[in-house]
């Protein structure tokens, strides 16, 4: 749990050092709404007195409000872990997200020093601001539940589950070690190792060879398995068997690819731009291209994507 702890709060601070330009504009930006607000103080606190005359009962209010925030708190924590995957970038932007979080904490310790916080004598007030505040920790804490248990995992110690009695044997590939029979493990683990451990960050390409029946998918399967325990590493899954040319093929691979890091990441406007216009370049031409002539460079475009990939690790 240290080390845990330790990876958050280094990453914290190597990425306020890298958008320190970022967090500083949007701090300015919050100190300048927080005048506004204060400007307008006394006009927001009987716009909001009036409101709360047509309110209903507070107990009422608190229950409508949480079934609310209930209805959301799936999309809440996968916001969550696509916010901290793009977090854990090597080289991180600085999203929309960011600037808004820092923008709303901004204001909100500014108001609160200065006992100046507009509407904070409004009990419906207080209710969204500390509700909201609430379901805020709570869905992070749901979105690394998975990572804390994986962490406390690595330091308990456990015994190897028997291998039960097997009666029926197929001859479709395995996907699980405890199924594994014959020793693929070895081998699927050796492969993982030889991956992580190269030097460069370039792309690359491994192939597994071998005759019909002699174990590449279960070996796959194995491989897969182990690299997803790894939370900063992703497996796209990508059958060229089901597209009839290379037109089909190509567009098909970076659209599934924009749709699985998007899954897991913010994206930039650039990468998104890139991993849409790059297969059309492939296959199209320039011919039927209608937007900006910079973005018609394909080497640079290949570049953008490639160096992004890097970043994931």
């Amino acid at each position: 749990m240290k080390s845990f702890l330790k990876n958050e709060l280094s990453t914290l601070a190597k990425y306020m050092l890298k958008n320190w330009r970022g967090i500083f504009l949007s701090a300015a930006v919050g100190l300048f709404l927080f005048w506004m607000l204060s400007a307008f103080e006394q006009s927001i606190k009987t716009t909001a007195d009036n409101i709360s005359t047509f309110m209903p009962d507070l107990v009422y209010f608190l229950i409508l409000e949480w079934l609310l925030l209930i209805t959301i708190c799936s999309v809440a924590i996968a916001i969550w872990v696509r916010y901290r995957n793009s977090y854990f970038l090597k080289q991180p932007d600085f999203l929309l997200i960011d600037a808004l979080l820092i923008v709303a904490v901004t204001i909100f310790c500014l108001c609160w020093f200065s006992n100046k916080l507009p509407c904070w004598g409004s009990l419906y007030f207080k209710s969204v601001v500390i509700s909201f505040g609430v379901f805020v920790v709570f869905t992070y804490i749901f979105a690394i539940f998975p990572l804390i248990k994986e962490e406390l995992r690595k330091y308990c110690n456990h015994e190897d589950v028997p291998l039960g009695q097997i009666k029926l044997f197929s001859d479709e590939p395995i996907n699980d070690e405890m199924d594994d029979l014959i020793g693929r493990r070895n081998f699927a683990n050796a492969l993982k190792d030889h991956i992580y451990n190269l030097s460069f960050e370039e792309s690359f390409v491994m192939a597994l060879y071998g005759r019909w029946g002699e174990g590449k998918t279960s070996i796959l399967n194995l491989l897969k398995k182990e690299i997803k325990k790894e939370d900063h590493l992703l497996v796209y899954e990508f059958d060229p068997w089901y597209f009839g040319d290379n037109n089909a093929l190509t567009a098909n691979f970076y659209y599934g690819l924009n749709d699985l890091l998007q899954e897991h990441y913010f994206l930039s406007k650039k990468i998104k731009n890139a991993l849409k216009f790059y297969p059309e370049i492939l296959f199209k031409g320039f011919a039927l291209r209608f937007h900006k002539a910079a973005d018609d460079r394909p080497l640079e475009i290949k570049n953008d994507i490639e160096h992004f990939i890097a970043s994931i690790g």
